[in-house]
């Protein structure tokens, strides 16, 4: 239904395909924040008071969750077009650099107690743009969803806050 509405194509293989698919997250995710919020507060683990920052909290994840995962997952299925799921050669051992320097920065930012996150979060945003000027809209992708895993992994790995986590993403 919403693919034609909006007209986006599977392979999002313009830049009016993500930006409409990109705009279709910014409408559904206060949408589908508000109704966890009023699931959460029905059942319990919300209290009222604590809903509007609850909401800010999961319209914010869903937002970040929508804009990295359902572009990869339309590449992944539109019909001979991803790099994604072409990989081999130098191209492994490339991959591998840029994976490791993702790596090290996440260590770099995270691991260490002298360090503020939040003035060198920004960091881990070098590898994913040179994942997105070697390889395109696809290496954009994988940048996109190796940083939030690299990020999400370390953080929860070091039991950081929650608060911090969203914090981090605005």
């Amino acid at each position: 239904f919403l693919r034609r509405r909006t007209r986006v194509a599977l392979a999002l293989s313009r830049l009016g395909d993500v930006l409409r698919q990109l705009v279709v997250a910014l409408a559904l995710a206060p949408a589908i924040s508000a109704l966890e919020v009023l699931a959460f507060v029905e059942i319990g683990p919300l209290r009222e008071a604590e809903a509007k920052v609850g909401f800010l909290r999961l319209c914010i994840g869903n937002l970040i969750g929508m804009a990295v995962v359902t572009p990869i997952v339309l590449r992944l299925h539109a019909p001979g077009l991803s790099r994604l799921r072409a990989v081999g050669g130098v191209r492994v051992l490339e991959i591998s650099a840029l994976c490791a320097a993702l790596l090290v920065l996440a260590w770099y930012i995270f691991g260490i107690k002298e360090t503020d996150e939040f003035k060198l979060f920004d960091l881990l945003f070098l590898p994913m743009v040179a994942f997105a000027v070697r390889y395109g809209l696809d290496g954009a992708l994988a940048g996109l969803a190796l940083t939030q895993v690299a990020m999400m992994g370390w953080l929860r790995w070091h039991d950081f806050p929650a608060a911090g986590v969203v914090e981090l993403q605005t």
